[in-house]
């Protein structure tokens, strides 16, 4: 039975050296780092604890590797990895405080979609923040033209970042004809006011086409 187990560290070593793809630490999200990390144990088919316990001391750096110095100079000598990946984690996370100040006033649209900030938020608020309270923290940081429309209905929050990115979409969209367009005649204004208003008309009944999907 030992040389049977030995015989499993050697093989385990052997596909380690070959298969595995360390992904550099993620230190802003280490839990979703040793998703990554895990993912490819599993596809090397990595499953001693030793192998896992050296992989994550060569994908850290001196700084991250000196936090955790105690659990490196004096590793246990079973579930080296899991202590060390536990540790990783408290330390390295963010703060229920510090989520819930970034929430609050750390985060805004700039040049992202609003299904993208709101993406953002959701994995800052977990389970702190519940979902109407993350609705009005959210569309509060959108365009107050997009906050007017999206008042109006009644949509759960995925469907209110689709309807929410159509808009957004539609007055990038606008605003780059602007820039290109400058009309020269009362004729040509004319033609661009047309313009606008057959947008509107397509952008309003694809949010009503939005609208029926989300409640049906």
């Amino acid at each position: 039975m030992p040389g049977n187990n030995q015989d499993s560290v050697s093989d385990d070593a052997t596909i380690a050296r070959v298969g595995v793809k360390l992904p550099p630490f993620w230190k802003a999200n280490p839990a979703l780092w040793f998703v990554q990390l895990e993912a490819q144990f599993a596809l090397s088919g990595i499953t001693v604890d030793d192998t896992k316990f050296n992989h994550v001391i060569s994908a850290v750096d001196s700084e991250i590797m000196n936090s955790v110095s105690e659990i490196i100079l004096r590793a246990p000598d079973i579930d080296k990895y899991t202590i060390l990946k536990k540790r990783l984690i408290e330390l390295h996370s963010e703060s229920e405080a510090s989520k819930i100040h970034t929430l609050l006033q750390g985060l805004e649209l700039d040049d992202q979609r609003p299904s993208q900030l709101l993406t953002r938020m959701r994995a800052l608020a977990g389970d702190i923040v519940g979902e109407p309270l993350l609705k009005s923290l959210w569309m509060s940081r959108l365009p107050n033209s997009t906050q007017t429309i999206l008042a109006a209905l009644s949509d759960d929050l995925a469907g209110l970042a689709t309807v929410a990115d159509k808009i957004s979409d539609f007055s990038n969209h606008s605003n780059i004809n602007a820039v290109h367009v400058t009309p020269s005649t009362s004729g040509a204004r004319v033609t661009q006011l047309e313009q606008q208003v057959t947008q509107l008309t397509t952008l309003v009944d694809e949010l009503s086409s939005t609208i029926r999907q989300t409640r049906s």
